[in-house]
Order: C-alpha cells, then sequence, then structure tokens
C-alpha cells in the first residue's frame, strides 16, 4: 500500500514537472500577445510579430514600422507637401525563458533567484533606409 502511494506520488509530481513548462510557456505567449496588442493599440504604430514557443525557453520577434509612427505622431506640414520619410523599421528579438525555474539575469548581469513566470532578454535593431 505505502509502495503504490510512493509510485502515484512520483508519477504527479514527473507528469507536472512535464507539464509545467507548456503551460508556463502557453501563458508567457498570450501574455505576449497581449502587450504587442497593447502597445500598438496606444502608440497606433503597426506592429508584426511572430512567436516561437519551445520547451523551456521562447523566442519571439516584432517589427515596428518607425516612419509610419513619425508621420502619424509628428506630421509636419513640409510631410503633408508630399515630402514623406523613408520607410526604417526597428526589429526587436525577445528570448524569453519560462518553465519551473527561469534562470533570469538581473543587474550587472548577475543571475537572480526571485520568483517568476518568465523572464525575457531583448535586442532592438534599427534599420534605417539606404
Amino acid at each position: 500500500m505505502k509502495r503504490t502511494i510512493i509510485i502515484v506520488t512520483l508519477v504527479i509530481a514527473a507528469a507536472g514537472l512535464c507539464l509545467s513548462p507548456y503551460l508556463v510557456g502557453m501563458a508567457a505567449d498570450a501574455e505576449f500577445r497581449s502587450v504587442v496588442a497593447q502597445v500598438s493599440e496606444q502608440t497606433g504604430a503597426p506592429i508584426e510579430s511572430a512567436y516561437h514557443r519551445g520547451w523551456l525557453a521562447s523566442r519571439a520577434e516584432t517589427t515596428v514600422d518607425l516612419a509610419r509612427v513619425i508621420e502619424q505622431k509628428f506630421a509636419r506640414a513640409d510631410m503633408a507637401a508630399g515630402g514623406a520619410l523613408r520607410p526604417f523599421t526597428m526589429v526587436t528579438r525577445h528570448e524569453i525563458m519560462h518553465g519551473p525555474l527561469p534562470f533570469a539575469t538581473g543587474r550587472g548581469g548577475a543571475y537572480s533567484l526571485a520568483p517568476a513566470i518568465a523572464a525575457m532578454k531583448n535586442t532592438s535593431t534599427v534599420m534605417l533606409p539606404p
């Protein structure tokens, strides 16, 4: 009887450890898409995004048309006279670590053991026109 209880407990614990990265990854994906939609709505910026979910880490990429944002927010007389900006974009690559224990880095690159569902590292590149 004790052996059965121990085996069932271990199976449930193993299943929980195997499923938790998947479930946390789904939550991180939903939150990422929600934040991108909110930023796009608040700024009026057209944002394209792609999210690639992995087991303990995911990758995402967002692209913002900065010329269009500037034209919308700072419309000037010379732009209205046909002097439109040449297109340029900002591409941000996101590395998202998630799972039961995401390893995040804090200030100075030191690892943080603070509780978190996910940790993200972002790298942005502005693509200027030629």
